[in-house]
């Protein structure tokens, strides 16, 4: 089925009448924090937004485009892992992102993993594909630069990195 913002996009944000362009509104306070290398780093409220529709079995594709702005160092897409549509506290999660340094990590739960593939950082203009094939938990992220030429791609299946089965 067609892909479209969850409802509660509209909390943090704008969804387009048709339900495929999410904008973010600008996010008021704003926490600074030390990085892992000591350097400051200025976080914004976490903003999550997600598809409707549940998906279970089956391929499914997802295309994604940065349309306008500027990225934060906790901005990314993916991915979650879950038996029903819901907003959860993200230290519940289970899933699978590209970070926005171009990273590719797994959340389970309170544990993140940088699985040690590397893509080109996101920004305005790119967009990333995201092909998943849920019966064997395989997964393809694909990494375009403003013309829409690939400039990366990683792909890597995800059945042995939880530590509990999925949902």
């Amino acid at each position: 089925s067609t892909c479209r913002w969850h409802k509660s996009a509209n909390m943090v944000g704008v969804v387009s009448e048709d339900g495929h362009v999410f904008t973010k509104v600008a996010s008021g306070e704003r926490k600074v924090c030390l990085g892992s290398r000591g350097r400051p780093i200025e976080l914004t409220s976490l903003c999550m937004v997600f598809d409707e529709s549940l998906r279970r079995g089956g391929l499914h594709h997802y295309q994604y485009r940065i349309l306008d702005g500027e990225l934060g160092a906790a901005d990314g897409a993916g991915f979650v892992f879950d038996s029903k549509v819901r907003r959860n506290n993200i230290q519940r999660m289970r899933s699978v992102f590209l970070n926005q340094r171009g990273c590719v990590c797994i959340r389970d739960h309170e544990r993140v993993k940088k699985l040690g593939m590397r893509l080109p950082p996101l920004g305005a203009g790119m967009s990333l594909g995201l092909n998943i094939d849920l019966d064997n938990l395989y997964l393809q992220f694909m990494v375009y630069d403003a013309d829409d030429q690939p400039v990366g791609a990683a792909e890597f299946s995800v059945g042995g990195f939880f530590t509990a089965g999925l949902a």
